[in-house]
């Protein structure tokens, strides 16, 4: 048990340092951007990309962290086990990882386009 807090206080304070570290680069990155940035973006759309960003980072980011190792865990001990049974089995396994690539590709660029949309939608109503 001991361990286990001490694993959780280091994520955590891994968490609060990277969120830090975004904050700062962020902000760096809007105050020195040229004026033609601000001219072509609204202050409504820079606001809300800014606190949704932080907000993910804050929130989504330490869950989606532990959730990503724990399956990266997992699939390295599907493969040792695959490996183990029938050698033959990993042609397969590597077939429908590669459908799942092209799936991940198609969902991250339908995913992209929607934010895209979300965000101009929401920006209206701040400006």
């Amino acid at each position: 048990m001991f361990f286990t807090w001490n694993k959780l206080l280091v994520f955590y304070n891994t968490c609060i340092k990277a969120s830090t570290v975004f904050h700062d680069t962020m902000f760096r990155g809007v105050t020195n951007a040229p004026m033609w940035f601000f001219h072509h973006n609204p202050s409504g759309r820079i606001l809300n990309r800014f606190s949704k960003d932080m907000g993910q980072v804050d929130t989504l980011l330490p869950v989606a962290l532990v959730d990503c190792l724990g399956f990266f865990l997992e699939v390295i001990a599907i493969l040792v086990v695959v490996c183990l049974v029938n050698w033959w089995l990993l042609l397969p396994t590597a077939v429908v990882a590669f459908l799942l690539h092209l799936l991940r590709l198609l969902f991250l660029s339908t995913s992209r386009e929607l934010k895209r949309i979300e965000a101009i939608a929401r920006s209206q109503s701040l400006n």
